[in-house]
């Protein structure tokens, strides 16, 4: 069974509790925040806590370091475990998403250094966190970009692997049981939220059971299936990908328009390219 839910996802956190597992980005050719296709000290030393590996109409982050009281880490050993919703007005949307049932937190204001293409600078951030997972050991929340113009429509650094959009993402349940309510439930929340122009932000998130999942990707997954998903991103340089994934080491299937490396074992997640 299949649930597939149009969303504006601004970007996901994604995390593995084995040791140097960010080398599997670098390996399967993607490039994070600064150009860099490997794990750079800072200038003190110290290597970053995540990375940002930026597309045209979203981003991932790889968490290499979490917060001691976030559970839904503590709960797993990997994979996506928080979605941020892109949001046109923090303020509004937060009045909107608690006039509507749904518990959140106050709007919290953020800063960070942006260096993910030509444009550089502190990015500026708005964003809330709803207080109940809708989706299992998943935080939900919203984030309304005050800098756009560092993360997208920016000349940015190209991935090696010619990935230039994330596509889809699909997440797994041992049954389809709670698909219903939780796909009304991302429905609720995101018509609070504002919109977007259609080439921007993820766009599909699917809700798929264990059969489905595997006969979509021909993949063996883990007996536990908590924050098993699979990451679809787009390619332009198919060759190029190609011959990263066969050097990486991992096992993968594909055919002429895709091809699945199965790190079910490293990130509890299938990395996806299509034509």
């Amino acid at each position: 069974m299949k649930r597939k839910i149009a969303v504006q996802i601004d970007h996901f956190g994604i995390f593995s509790k084995i040791p140097k597992t960010e080398e599997v980005f670098f390996r399967l050719g993607f490039v994070a925040a600064g150009g860099k296709s490997t794990l750079v000290p800072d200038s003190n030393g110290e290597l970053p806590s995540c990375l940002h590996f930026v597309m045209d109409n979203g981003y991932m982050e790889y968490m290499r370091t979490w917060p001691e009281d976030f559970e839904r880490c503590n709960r797993s050993d990997g994979g996506i475990v928080y979605f941020e919703f892109a949001m046109q007005n923090a303020h509004k949307a937060h009045d909107s998403v608690k006039d509507v049932g749904l518990a959140c937190t106050d709007v919290v204001h953020a800063v960070r250094y942006a260096d993910h293409g030509k444009k550089k600078g502190e990015a500026v951030f708005e964003c809330i966190a709803l207080n109940d997972d809708i989706l299992p050991n998943t935080m939900i929340g919203g984030v309304d970009h005050q800098t756009r113009e560092l993360f997208y429509h920016n000349d940015r650094y190209l991935h090696r692997n010619g990935a230039y959009r994330i596509e889809e993402i699909c997440l797994c349940a041992e049954t389809d049981s709670a698909f219903d309510s939780q796909a009304e439930k991302i429905a609720l929340y995101e018509a609070q939220l504002g919109t977007f122009e259609p080439d921007s932000c993820i766009r599909h998130l699917s809700l798929l059971d264990r059969k489905s999942m595997t006969e979509r990707f021909h993949t063996e997954l883990p007996d536990d299936l908590t924050n098993v998903s699979a990451v679809i991103f787009k390619t332009n340089e198919w060759e190029k990908m190609q011959n990263f994934v066969q050097k990486s080491g991992y096992a993968y299937q594909t055919d002429q328009t895709r091809c699945a490396v199965d790190l079910t074992k490293e990130l509890k997640t299938i990395i996806v390219f299509e034509k």
